[in-house]
């Protein structure tokens, strides 16, 4: 076995020393031969009697095919397909388009055989949905703390109103730039929406102090 490893990887023998740095010196099969099958065959094994013979005198090498690794994803056999994209591609219409073309592959499957979409595309998709799910939860909560902090129903309607018109910016800025509206753009959007309803509240209740001190709406 051992120099099985040193034929195919490589046995180390010394280190050669330049200043500070240390380079292994390796013996192995030339590159030409190293992956042959018939290279196994002169590999010379060391005997009881202190001599070497070639491997092919004391044993027969015979190519056979092995199991090769079975990955598995939720306990099912799995074939991953991954790619590298160039610059200024999408991985999300990449994979939007890919899916769709392959509807009618993903029709002729044999049962128990499925094509899905994982890795980044899958991440996101999961995390776009949990704040869909919360979204209503969000919003509730939202037009409460408007209506404690603002005690005017047409009030909180007026500054609930002024969150979506940040969405217009945001897609404009998305669009020249490419970026594809994922789970990062979405937090920006939340937290802009965030912003403008809070300058919204500020300006409202600068509007009232000013009316309350005697100034007139027009002013």
């Amino acid at each position: 076995r051992q120099m099985l490893q040193a034929t195919m990887s490589g046995a180390p023998l010394d280190d050669f020393r330049d200043g500070e740095e240390t380079v292994s010196i390796v013996a192995r099969e030339p590159e030409a031969t190293r992956h042959l099958l018939s290279s196994v065959d002169s590999v010379y094994i060391p005997t009881d009697f202190g001599g070497s013979v070639p491997l092919s005198q004391v044993a027969k090498v015979v190519p056979v095919m092995e199991q090769g690794i079975e990955w598995r994803r939720d306990r099912l056999p799995t074939i991953s397909v991954r790619a590298t994209l160039p610059d200024g591609v999408q991985s999300n219409d990449v994979v939007t388009k890919m899916y769709n073309d392959m509807k009618d592959l993903r029709a002729g499957l044999a049962p128990g055989y499925k094509i899905e979409i994982q890795g980044g595309a899958e991440d996101s998709a999961e995390s776009q949905a949990s704040i869909a799910a919360k979204a209503p939860i969000m919003l509730a909560v939202i037009v409460i703390l408007l209506m404690v902090q603002l005690q005017h129903f047409g009030k909180s309607m007026l500054v609930l109103a002024t969150g979506p018109l940040g969405i217009i910016g945001a897609a404009a800025a998305l669009l020249i730039s490419g970026a594809p509206f994922g789970f990062v753009a979405i937090l920006g959007v939340i937290a802009l929406l965030g912003i403008i309803m809070r300058n919204s509240i500020i300006l409202v209740d600068q509007i009232d102090q000013d009316i309350a001190a005697g100034m007139d709406r027009s002013e």
